[in-house]
């Protein structure tokens, strides 16, 4: 399976930093947001503590099946990797 790169950044109002990469089978960037949206809420950054968001399509790559196998469980995938 071929996925859609998301590079996202966030910021809190507290200033904390969050740096993600949100993987894709095929969606519209406005479908991403959503997705970006659900995943800070699940760990308990709610939109009105986003200071800055920035979500940019970066790349296309092929994904590991554990990476597949939560795309079609879930539509995305989000792979962490700096604040956490």
């Amino acid at each position: 399976m071929k996925v859609q790169v998301f590079d996202t950044h966030v910021r809190t109002k507290e200033n904390k930093y969050y740096h993600f990469d949100v993987l894709v089978e095929n969606a519209s960037k406005d479908e991403v947001i959503v997705y970006v949206k659900e995943f800070l809420d699940s760990i308990g950054i709610q939109n009105a503590n986003i200071k800055q968001k920035i979500c940019e399509f970066c790349h296309v790559e092929s994904a590991p099946l554990e990476v597949q196998k939560e795309i079609k469980k879930c539509n995305y995938y989000i792979l962490k990797m700096e604040g956490f």
